[in-house]
């Protein structure tokens, strides 16, 4: 699967989106952990999720999405700033699922 991704990852089809779960620079995706997708082509994004009926029959496109795609938007805005093929995308998670409390 791993190298069926990185194949589309290649033609720019999707982009594989690695966490990173440090807070300082620079950021360093953890490369151990699963990549999100990040499909290149809203259009497919919309064909995905279902939602061509809905943008079809609304007025307004903000009350078909609700912030559906904001996360693909946003990447897809984040990639429009840079001319570089080799921009990354990444993505802030914890380390792990415990919440620590700090003690005083």
């Amino acid at each position: 699967m791993s190298e069926a991704f990185k194949a589309l990852e290649r033609t720019f089809f999707l982009q594989l989106v690695y966490p990173v779960t440090s807070t300082e620079i620079p950021m360093t995706a953890n490369l151990r952990r699963s990549p999100k997708l990040q499909v290149m082509d809203t259009g497919l994004v919309n064909y995905m999720a279902g939602s061509q009926v809905e943008l079809m029959g609304s007025k307004q496109l903000s009350d078909a999405y609700n912030g559906k795609i904001a996360e693909h938007i946003t990447g897809q805005e984040l990639k429009a700033l840079t001319n570089s093929v080799l921009f990354k995308l990444k993505y802030w998670t914890r380390e792990s699922k415990n919440i620590h409390h700090l003690r005083t």
